[in-house]
């Protein structure tokens, strides 16, 4: 009965289970009046290698695309009514911290950017963050993110933004702590808000945001996978000497279990 519960204790806390992700911190907001090609956005103050880093942008025309030089894209949504907004994900090396890095235009065009930094995310390598469809809005004051991409049941962060055509006026609605960002020239408006939470399961729908004047917007909601294997219900130094060989200590450790 004893080598049954050690092998059943030892099959379950090998399988790990999924921790969560954290959100470390969101960069300064990159808001600028100036029309360009070229607009700098911030990298977080600090920043350490393996981090997961999403950076979220919002331009006015929806003619115009965007890219940013060592980052990968997860969506790029471009919309007849409100412009144009995308998000893009870089694996850091640790070095970034205070920079910059250019949301490129293909036109001159003004924008608007932020980049969010997760630790304990799964390396994008193996799973890189997923959108869903996104969602278009025409002439109204709540913008609605859609619901997840499906995926795996599991403890996973979830980002809901949209890209609004306009100054939104007074911003209100999102999740966790929401970011607004604004950028007005005489052309038009890049405006953006974003927020993030914790979700477990398969999907998730996150809370609209809204705004006091009505306007165009297309929304998206990014999911960020945990590292895998992350968890279990013993101390890694513990399950090696139980696989070992194990005595009186681990015994007590365990609860008794193996008694």
């Amino acid at each position: 009965m004893k080598n049954l519960r050690l092998f059943l204790l030892l099959a379950f806390a090998g399988a790990g289970v999924n921790a969560q992700p954290t959100f470390e911190a969101w960069s300064t907001a990159y808001e600028s009046s100036a029309t360009a090609t070229a607009h700098a956005c911030n990298y977080p103050a600090t920043v350490n290698a393996g981090d997961l880093l999403i950076l979220i942008g919002s331009w006015v025309d929806n003619l115009t695309t965007g890219s940013v030089t060592g980052f990968t894209a997860i969506s790029i949504n471009d919309d007849s009514n409100s412009g144009s907004s995308g998000s893009w994900y870089r694996d850091a090396v640790g070095d970034e911290d205070g920079s910059t890095v250019d949301l490129d235009l293909s036109a001159t065009e003004s924008a608007v950017c932020i980049m969010a930094r997760f630790s304990g995310a799964e390396d994008p390598a193996t799973q890189a963050p997923v959108a869903g469809t996104a969602n278009p809005q025409s002439s109204t004051t709540t913008w609605s993110p859609p619901v997840s991409a499906t995926v795996a049941s599991d403890d996973y962060l979830g980002i809901g933004y949209s890209a609004i055509g306009g100054s939104p006026g007074t911003p209100g609605g999102g999740d966790t702590d929401r970011q607004d960002l604004e950028s007005a020239f005489d052309g038009g408006v890049a405006a953006l808000a974003a927020s993030y939470a914790s979700f477990s399961g398969t999907s998730w729908t996150p809370s609209a945001n809204t705004g006091s004047s009505s306007r165009n917007a297309v929304s998206q909601t990014l999911v960020i996978y945990p590292a895998a294997g992350g968890g279990g219900v013993t101390d890694v130094r513990l399950m090696q000497r139980l696989k070992n060989g194990y005595g009186p200590h681990e015994s007590q450790q365990l609860g008794g279990l193996l008694q």
